[in-house]
């Protein structure tokens, strides 16, 4: 979805465009493509569609004092968008964002709203990638009580040259080792064809914990070796 900041241009637009449509949001315009019918639904998609059916059901059983404890909270939390401008969460969008978030960690989800604090992110990462297959992370974490998970994500640049991040993340791996090589390698074999020497890969690594936001990606690149 693309989100529109008017100038003297465009003054309003509505309807649709090829397969791009124009509407108008709480926050000003925006632009998002107009949905295909398609013959099935891929993995992805279906998990995504479960996880959201899934949040939606324990949105309904909460009681009315549960959900106001969420707008309550929801008030208080703005996130920027791409433009940089402020946009407020409802209660129910809060709780599903913190839902999906504590499902991909296997959190559980409480009835009553959390502290909404950001985790302390990583504080290094060193990655050694090379074309034999044996590739290793090492992160470093700040001093915190009670062990986070942190979560790998890396991307092929098909290029010798460092020019920024591809368009698709990979997920690789999920641990919860500090301070210690970790042996990604079959994580990565299994999520992408082998590395070839001299090739970039962007990576991006963050830190989470039950009952807190995960922290800001910590994102990087090296070079295949």
């Amino acid at each position: 979805m693309a989100i529109i900041r008017p100038a003297s241009i465009v003054g309003a637009i509505s309807g649709s465009i090829d397969s791009v449509t124009f509407a108008r949001g709480r926050q000003g315009p925006i632009a998002r493509s107009r949905p295909l019918k398609t013959r099935g639904l891929t993995r992805k998609q279906s998990l995504c569609r479960a996880t959201y059916a899934a949040a939606h059901a324990a949105w309904q059983d909460l009681d009315e004092a549960e959900r106001q404890g969420w707008r309550n909270v929801a008030f208080n939390y703005h996130r920027p968008n791409r433009l940089g401008v402020q946009s407020q969460l409802s209660g129910w969008q809060l709780f599903v964002k913190f839902f999906i978030f504590a499902s991909h960690y296997e959190f559980i989800t409480p009835g009553a709203p959390p502290t909404l604090q950001t985790h302390p992110g990583p504080l290094t990462l060193v990655p050694d990638f090379n074309d034999t297959g044996h590739c290793h992370l090492t992160v470093t974490s700040p001093t915190i009580v009670g062990p986070p998970l942190w979560e790998l994500h890396s991307s092929r640049t098909w290029s010798s040259k460092a020019d920024g991040p591809a368009k698709q993340w990979t997920f690789v791996t999920t641990d919860i080792h500090f301070s210690v090589a970790v042996d990604i390698s079959v994580d990565l074999l299994a999520a992408t064809p082998p590395l070839i020497a001299d090739e970039v890969i962007w990576y991006r690594v963050r830190t989470a914990r039950a009952n807190y936001l995960p922290s800001p990606w910590l994102v990087d690149s090296t070079t295949v070796t």
